[in-house]
């Protein structure tokens, strides 16, 4: 009997690490994406969301509920291990069900947020990883010292390695994560601007950061840098994809900027005027119109602005890249 035991809990053990394991490669996969974490500050700017989800079901909601339970009880004297780090993970990125995102009850995030403010730390003694930074980006109420941990981890002078990607920084992850925080993150906003660069992921993840917390000088200096990373490439050239990266990045430190934003759009139009080198596969390599800024430049100034830009209307009707 013992051994049956054993092998039962044995059994179980390894079916909650294969979970957690396929959890954090969605998660190294989602943590790129910065445009949930934008979102979130936008629509506490009031800026019209395009996130739509679904009411959770019974067994969703207490999926929700039994998650934030698991995370109330780890603590340093009595950690929860794997159960806790699957709640952590679960409760870190959006739920799906038949492809729609399942709405996480507020008061479920109104929960978690108070327990994890009052604990006073995300991770402890270990460092952050992108789980406990995509957790943070949903809560609706955020410490100082939350906020301070990860003005730590983006911040710092050396690369910080991911959780689950070999060689992954996950120091932009952590600047989304403070842009998103809007307000509360103001104490970083002055090195933040100083910091804004169009080169790569950190310069652009602090011109989010300098945008967010409301600098005077961010908006004329993020067109600068916009305006910086066209002239580097001759105008009859198809840009490559990672300059798109790059000013789509620098476009959502524009969003985040506010209304003002409006007046400062010249590169991005510039750039949706031009063609992006897409390679679908090694076989497959062509020039496409940079689609993914239409939704961006539509919501700086609304959807008069695409207009000149027939591909916008074409991306919405799912016939273009």
């Amino acid at each position: 009997m013992n051994i049956l035991k054993l092998i039962k809990i044995a059994v179980c053990l390894c079916i909650v690490a294969v979970a957690v394991g396929i959890g954090y490669l969605w998660a190294t996969i989602k943590s790129h994406e910065q445009k949930p974490i934008i979102w979130r500050q936008a629509e506490a700017k009031g800026w019209p969301s395009q996130i739509a989800c679904v009411t959770p079901d019974a067994r969703e909601s207490t999926m929700f509920k039994t998650a934030v339970t698991a995370i109330e009880l780890d603590g340093k004297d009595q950690p929860g291990g794997f159960l806790s780090l699957g709640a952590m993970q679960f409760m870190s990125q959006p739920l799906y069900r038949d492809g729609l995102s399942v709405c996480t009850p507020e008061s479920d995030l109104t929960r978690l947020s108070s327990i994890i403010n009052a604990r006073g730390y995300l991770s402890s003694p270990a460092r952050l990883t992108e789980t406990e930074l995509n957790l943070v980006s949903r809560l609706p109420m955020v410490s100082a010292p939350l906020i301070k941990e990860i003005a730590n981890t983006a911040f710092a002078k050396e690369p910080q390695q991911s959780g689950t990607s070999i060689g992954l920084d996950i120091r932009p992850i952590a600047r989304s994560v403070l842009a998103s925080l809007g307000s509360a993150s103001r104490d970083y906003s002055t090195q933040a601007f100083e910091e804004i660069s169009w080169r790569d992921s950190m310069g652009t993840g602090a011109a989010q950061i300098a945008a967010a917390t409301g600098h005077p000088q961010v908006l004329p200096k993020i067109e600068k840098m916009m305006d910086e990373l066209l002239a580097s490439y001759p105008n009859d050239d198809a840009l490559p994809y990672p300059a798109l990266i790059r000013m789509r990045e620098l476009s959502w430190a524009l969003y985040l900027g506010g209304e003002d934003a409006k007046n400062h759009t010249t590169p991005i139009k510039n750039m949706m005027r031009r063609k992006i080198v897409f390679a679908a596969s090694p076989t497959f390599i062509a020039d496409v119109s940079p689609s993914e800024l239409c939704g961006i430049l539509e919501k700086i100034e609304g959807p008069e602005a695409l207009t000149p830009f027939d591909y916008c209307a074409k991306t919405k009707a799912g016939t273009s890249i």
